[in-house]
Order: structure tokens, then C-alpha cells, then sequence
């Protein structure tokens, strides 16, 4: 188990020491071969740091730690890294991860795109300039893609505020989103928005109110996490967006 911890600690993403855990032979305690998301829950698992989860905080345990401080350290600090990498700064480098699902609330078209150039740097836009019905061009808006792409990106990785949960059991289509923002983190930066783009149907974006409504496509979001974890179990029930 230190082996695994090792692995991390030393900034290995969670896929890769999945891979290298079945090089080695390794198995889960069930027997299973190791994925990306197992990895991580063990290696957050308050048990190694000598505490027990009480909710959704953690209380002391009676036994001692079973990895040493200095792992446990090095460990969150490497995790902490992965979930904070600079994911918008190197996308403002290349044409907008949600190109051609943009839309524009005010006159309904989807938005184009465009890159600008300071030096070496590169900025990627969306803008509305539409023409609709024989009008003129729509000037609703122009927004920084890195914007548009962070908000969904934090949609995405913290469900509860932008697609809150019904009362009552929990949907398929929940229990899915709600799973893959956990795997979300282990990504790499090209693997984490060739998923963004997938599992985005289309963005509105609303000029006026700063906001945005983004809509899912369910079963490239289901296809993706079963991809990803393939021991996630899904459940035949519907919900709502």
C-alpha cells in the first residue's frame, strides 16, 4: 500500500499508477485491478492518516498512523497540484475546447470564435456577430473562452451548485455527474477537455446577466465515466435536468 502512496507522492497521476499498480500485479482488497479512481479514494482514505470519516469531516481514530507524516504530506500536496493545474491558462493557447456550442441567448445563434495574438501569447474569444432574418449583426456579446470554459469547468467539478439535486433518491443521471467530478481531477489537461467537450451539449451564454446555462449530454456523460471507471455501477432511472 505505501507503493501506491509512493506513486502519488511523487506526482504520478492517479491513471498512470492505476496502469503501474497492474503492471506490478497488484489488486484492490477485492481483487479487482486497480482504476484511477481507486487509487485516489485510497490514497484519501483518512484511515492511512490515523482518523475515521464522521459526515462529511473526519474524527481521530484509536489506532496509529498507518503511513508515515511526510507521506501523507508529500501525497496532498501532489494531489492539491493536480486539482489546481493551470488547465485555462494552456487552453487560451489553442482554438476554445467548446468551439461551435456556444450560443448566444440574445439573438439564438450559435457564437464563432476566434484567437488573437500578444506576442507569443494567444487569446481565444467567442463573439456573436450574427446576422439573423435579414437584420443587422447581433452585438450581444464577446467573452474570453477561458471564461466560459472555467465555468464550466467548475460546474463540472462542484455539481451542487449548478445542477442541485432534487429531494428524493438521487437519479442515474445524478449519481453519474456527481461521480465523474470526482474523476474529473485525475484528468491531464488534454484528456480533461477532450471530456469537457464530450459530455458538453451546448453553453447559452447570457451577455446581460453574466451567466450561463449549460446542457449535458447524459449519455456521452455516462459513456465517459464508465470509460474512465469501469466499476461504476449505474442504475435504469430518469431525471430531469
Amino acid at each position: 500500500m505505501r507503493q501506491l502512496f509512493e506513486l502519488v507522492a511523487d506526482g504520478i497521476p492517479p491513471s498512470e499508477a492505476a496502469r503501474l499498480a497492474t503492471e506490478k500485479g497488484w489488486r484492490t482488497r477485492s481483487g479487482r485491478l486497480w482504476t484511477a479512481r481507486q487509487v485516489l479514494d485510497t490514497v484519501t482514505n483518512p484511515v492511512y492518516s490515523g482518523r475515521f470519516r464522521a459526515g462529511k469531516e473526519t474524527r481521530a481514530g484509536v489506532h496509529a498512523p498507518i503511513i508515515d507524516a511526510d507521506l501523507l504530506q508529500r501525497r496532498a500536496e501532489a494531489i492539491t497540484a493536480r486539482r489546481t493545474h493551470s488547465w485555462g491558462r494552456r487552453m487560451r493557447h489553442t482554438a476554445p475546447v467548446l468551439a461551435q456550442k456556444v450560443r448566444c441567448a440574445k439573438c439564438h445563434q450559435l457564437m464563432g470564435s476566434r484567437v488573437t495574438r500578444d506576442g507569443v501569447r494567444g487569446y481565444a474569444y467567442f463573439r456573436c456577430r450574427k446576422a439573423v432574418d435579414g437584420r443587422g449583426p447581433c452585438t450581444g456579446t464577446q467573452i474570453r473562452a477561458y471564461d466560459i470554459e472555467e465555468t464550466v469547468r467548475f460546474a463540472l467539478m462542484n455539481p451542487a451548485g449548478a445542477f442541485p439535486r432534487k429531494r428524493g433518491r438521487p437519479g442515474k443521471d445524478v449519481r453519474t455527474l456527481y461521480a465523474l467530478c470526482q474523476v474529473i481531477p485525475l484528468l491531464d489537461p488534454a484528456s480533461e477537455q477532450a471530456l469537457i467537450r464530450n459530455v458538453v451539449q451546448e453553453v447559452v451564454w447570457n451577455a446581460e446577466t453574466a451567466g450561463v446555462r449549460i446542457l449535458l449530454n447524459w449519455e456521452m456523460l455516462a459513456s465517459g465515466l464508465r470509460k474512465l471507471s469501469p466499476d461504476v455501477k449505474e442504475e435504469n432511472t430518469d431525471w430531469d435536468e
